[in-house]
């Protein structure tokens, strides 16, 4: 039985093994964190637009490691019955190839632009 001394041995063990579930023929097959921050601008600016409002998407959360989508990414509005502590958007990908993940959808708060 292998033991592990730290947290952070076992999360390096569990990073090896979800890549190498995401990989194939030496191939990295994840979704780009830009991918998803577009996606969430994208929402956020249409959304000012059509509502006159000032919100910004914040940073996508650099530990965020999905498969890659097989068709164009897509946003909403989470409702607020889902206990997000902020105001969220929802990126969100229908198709993967992934077996355990055939779809996904990543949280992107967002917050209120200041006036200047």
């Amino acid at each position: 039985m292998l033991r592990l001394k730290t947290k952070s041995s076992f999360y390096l063990i569990l990073f090896c093994w979800i890549l190498r579930d995401v990989t194939q023929a030496g191939q990295i097959h994840v979704q780009g964190l830009d991918e998803i921050q577009q996606a969430a601008d994208q929402f956020v600016i249409l959304e000012n637009q059509k509502n006159n409002s000032a919100w910004v998407a914040d940073n996508v959360n650099n530990k965020v490691l999905v498969p890659k989508c097989n068709v164009p990414l897509s946003a909403k509005w989470m409702p607020k019955n889902y206990g997000l502590s902020r105001k969220s958007i929802a990126v969100i990908c229908q198709q993967t190839d992934d077996k355990d993940f055939k779809k996904w959808d990543i949280f992107v708060p967002v917050t209120k632009k200041r006036p200047k």
